[in-house]
C-alpha cells in the first residue's frame, strides 16, 4: 500500500512542478530538477512520465533536441482537485529551483585563455534563473577553434546542453 501511495505523491509532484514552471517545461530541466531534487531515481523518472503522457495527464512535444511537457486539462484538473496533497517538500524545491516565469532569465557565457604550450582553454557556462546549468572547459587547438566553440555554444547552447545531458544519462547497458 506504501508504495502505490508513495507512486500517487511522485504523480501529484511532477504535475505540480510542471504546473509550477507557468509554461511548457523543457524535459531535460524538470529531469534535472527530479533527479537533483532526490524525489526518484531514473528510471522511475522516465516511466512515470511516460504513464503520465499515456494517461493524459501531460503532453510532450517539441523536437528531438527540445522535448517539452505541458500538463493537459485532464492533468490540471486533478492538480487542481488534488494539489492540497502535494508534499511540502515538492513545493519548496519548485519554488526554489523552477523560479517563475517573469524572474527565469537565461545567461549564456563563453570565453577562451591561452595556455602556456600554445593551446587555449574554453569556457562555456549556461545559468537559467540564476542557477547554474552547465559549465564546461575544453581544450582547442587554435584560436580559430576556440572562437567557433564559442560562437556555436552562444548560438546553440539549449540545444549542445539538452544533447550533452541526454548522451549522459542514455542507458549504455
Amino acid at each position: 500500500m506504501s508504495n502505490a501511495l508513495d507512486r500517487s505523491n511522485d504523480r501529484l509532484s511532477i504535475l505540480y512542478i510542471i504546473s509550477s514552471y507557468g509554461e511548457p517545461v523543457p524535459y531535460t530541466l524538470l529531469m534535472s530538477a527530479v533527479l537533483n531534487g532526490h524525489f526518484m531515481e531514473y528510471i522511475d523518472f522516465n516511466q512515470l512520465i511516460s504513464d503520465l503522457e499515456d494517461e493524459g495527464y501531460i503532453l510532450r512535444f517539441g523536437d528531438d533536441t527540445q522535448v517539452k511537457l505541458t500538463l493537459t486539462t485532464k492533468g490540471e484538473e486533478t492538480l487542481s482537485t488534488l494539489g492540497d496533497l502535494v508534499s511540502q517538500y515538492a513545493v519548496r524545491y519548485a519554488d526554489l529551483y523552477l523560479p517563475s516565469t517573469n524572474a527565469r532569465t537565461s545567461s549564456v557565457v563563453t570565453s577562451y585563455q591561452p595556455d602556456d604550450i600554445g593551446r587555449f582553454t574554453v569556457s562555456l557556462t549556461l545559468t537559467e534563473g540564476g542557477h547554474e546549468l552547465f559549465d564546461l572547459k575544453l581544450p582547442a587547438y587554435s584560436k580559430k577553434d576556440a572562437l567557433s566553440i564559442c560562437e556555436t555554444f552562444e548560438k546553440h547552447s539549449a540545444d549542445i546542453y539538452s544533447e550533452i545531458i541526454n548522451s549522459i544519462l542514455k542507458n549504455r547497458d
